[in-house]
């Protein structure tokens, strides 16, 4: 099957398409990094960065397909023009809640530790903590205090800079943490991790305060290009038109 011979029209939307695909590539491998990084970090990571992830994912798989019945001869322009359009909305709104933090913040004379958010206690209960002095390995006691006044004792030996995992006197099992002095319940972890996108970006590291910028780049780009890609295949659309209409008007004559 010959390729498609659409002139100067079709080569664009081939480098068009090959254009994307590096900075759909890149944008998404920074993301996933980004990512990687805050489970690291027992982080849940914000909607707006998992959203673009998801965004890019289907546009890499999209953009590889069209290219393929595109050389075939068999893409329909009409949807495929319509569909290019949905993903420039799509990156394009998206690039909009990424930048409007990142826009005001300046990514020099930061510090190279990732943010980790306050846990946010359970409402009406709070967290009391006593430690007891002793020589290395400590034994740090931890109460747990609702409400109801049910108290839950929870104690451990744990190293300095170390964690240990124990259940408490209610039955539920605790993470103590002899660095940061905390506890947590596993079954609030979830809840607690969660954090803000505006508030985590502006307390980011150096380095992931510009992969967030590259991603956000990345995304202003690919809004250019899906336009750009919009504009020739409907063109090339309205020229494979032309000839139909005018043999059908021959035909009616």
């Amino acid at each position: 099957m010959p390729r498609p011979n659409h002139g100067a029209l079709g080569l664009s939307l081939i480098a068009c398409r090959a254009l994307q695909f590096v900075c759909l590539i890149v944008a998404m491998s920074i993301t996933a990094r980004i990512i990687s990084v805050m489970i690291d970090n027992d982080q849940q990571p914000p909607e707006p960065v998992i959203g673009i992830l998801s965004i890019l994912c289907f546009a890499v798989l999209y953009t590889v397909i069209s290219v393929i019945l595109y050389w075939d001869r068999q893409l329909p322009m009409l949807p495929t023009a319509i569909i290019d359009a949905l993903f420039f909305i799509a990156l394009m709104v998206s690039s909009i809640v990424l930048g409007k933090p990142l826009s005001y913040i300046s990514c020099k004379n930061r510090s190279n530790t990732e943010f980790t958010a306050t846990p946010a206690p359970v409402a009406q209960e709070s967290w009391i903590v006593a430690p007891v002095a002793a020589d290395p390995p400590t034994t740090t006691t931890i109460t747990y205090v609702t409400e109801t006044v049910k108290n839950a004792v929870i104690a451990a030996t744990v190293a300095p800079g170390g964690t240990a995992q124990v259940y408490g006197t209610d039955g539920q099992l605790y993470s103590i943490s002899a660095a940061s002095r905390m506890v947590r319940r596993h079954s609030e972890e979830s809840a607690m991790e969660k954090i803000v996108y505006g508030t985590w970006i502006r307390n980011a590291s150096t380095n992931t305060c510009l992969m967030m910028k590259a991603v956000w780049g990345f995304g202003i780009a690919l809004t250019v290009l899906f336009v750009f890609s919009v504009a020739c295949i409907v063109f090339i659309w309205k020229q494979e038109r032309t000839p139909r209409l005018q043999a059908k008007t021959v035909d009616d004559k």
